[in-house]
């Protein structure tokens, strides 16, 4: 069902480029600048928190890992300032580039329907931290759920502790 549906809504786009270049253009260009946000605000985030989050993962980039996070995200703004530029010069209202009006528009639907339900039933991502077993169910540091599940048989431990956004 999900590869019936992809294909239509390929077709659906690919009609866009009989009616309207720009439109079509727009929304290959959103395609890519959503994906970029997509990627660049969790490093993002992972910056501004100091990387706690990622200091226990198995690809921590190690002593490089922030230097890595800041070059990625000033990329990745580079990358949406270069596709909400126009395609030709001088800008007319058929070779504009509607890319970052398409990319507002999907960004307000996102930020309303996590207003009206996201922030309720989102928990995060499984985050590996020290937790005590009296944290069992409570949030901790804002980075996910704790679940006291032990991993003993991955590290050997009966002490090691698992974040994560189960109920």
């Amino acid at each position: 069902m999900g590869l019936v549906l992809s294909t239509v809504v390929d077709m659906v786009l690919g009609c866009i480029y009989f009616g309207s270049t720009a439109a079509f253009n727009a929304f290959t260009g959103v395609a890519t600048i959503c994906l970029s946000t997509s990627y660049g605000i969790p490093i993002l985030v992972s910056l501004v928190r100091g990387r706690k989050a990622v200091k226990h993962s198995t690809y921590s980039l190690g002593k490089f890992g922030f230097i890595i996070n800041l070059i990625t995200v000033i990329w990745i703004m580079f990358a949406i300032i270069l596709f909400c530029m126009p395609t030709a010069i001088p800008v007319t209202p058929i070779s504009m580039n509607y890319a970052s009006v398409v990319f507002v528009f999907f960004a307000a639907v996102s930020v309303f329907w996590y207003v009206v339900r996201g922030r309720k039933t989102f928990t995060g991502p499984p985050v590996l931290a020290d937790a005590d077993v009296g944290q069992d169910g409570e949030t901790v540091d804002g980075l996910g759920r704790v679940t006291t599940k032990h991993r003993a048989s991955m590290e050997g431990s009966q002490d090691s502790k698992v974040i994560s956004n189960e109920k």
